[in-house]
């Protein structure tokens, strides 16, 4: 009988962020996280920061400032920006 498998209960997700849209040319990075808390990153493309026109998600998550934060600093840096685009009171705590 064949070892049994055994799944990670938490997968790393990936969701691709756009500037705009062109998906080659807009593609700003990369959303990395996984079910059950585990520490959100996100990646921005070469290309984007190679674009004369390039802009950062936020002041604060420019690319320069992500790779300077330790992965606990970056996570809860990300954490907050979006948490900042969801609506506020009632509606946050019902999701």
């Amino acid at each position: 009988m064949a070892p049994e498998r055994q799944s990670d209960p938490s997968p790393t997700l990936s969701l691709a962020v756009y500037g705009g849209a062109d998906p080659d040319a807009d593609h700003v990075g990369t959303l990395h996280f996984a079910r059950g808390g585990a520490a959100l990153r996100f990646d921005y493309a070469p290309a984007w920061l190679a674009r004369s026109d390039h802009f950062p998600l936020s002041p604060l998550l420019a690319a320069d400032r992500l790779a300077a934060m330790d992965t606990v600093d970056q996570a809860a840096a990300l954490q907050d920006f979006l948490l900042g685009l969801l609506p506020s009171g009632r509606p946050l705590a019902s999701l």
